[in-house]
């Protein structure tokens, strides 16, 4: 199962509940770069393209989509297929809500998939 983040700037927090889970498995803060960090320590992004890092919300964001590139991130051992949270600023600096354009933020496929993204009617 492997991970495509396509967010314009984020900081992500994934925390599976359903398992008792009550620290982070996957904490990407953008503060060192773009890699992550889980329980067993550092979770490197393959990168496409070139995403660079921005200012955001709070601390460093990540700048990644059409013309910028993705992250993707391995999830073997770390996300739970049956449950959890996903936490994340999105901030549109290159793109309107009302561009009448489909926006991916967040990508996880495995045994079934979960998109979390804009949807224009």
């Amino acid at each position: 199962m492997a991970c495509r983040l396509a967010l314009v700037a984020f900081a992500s927090t994934l925390a599976p509940w359903l398992c008792a889970q009550t620290e982070p498995v996957l904490h990407l803060d953008f503060e060192r770069g773009l890699d992550g960090v889980g329980p067993a320590g550092p979770v490197r992004a393959t990168i496409e393209g070139e995403p660079t890092l921005v200012s955001g919300k709070v601390g460093q964001g990540a700048q990644v989509g059409p013309g910028f590139g993705r992250l993707d991130f391995p999830t073997e051992g770390l996300l739970n297929d049956d449950g959890g949270t996903v936490e994340m600023w999105v901030c549109p600096v290159d793109w309107e809500s009302a561009d009448g354009k489909f926006h991916v933020f967040f990508e996880c496929r495995g045994r079934g998939a979960l998109y979390l993204y804009e949807y224009w009617t």
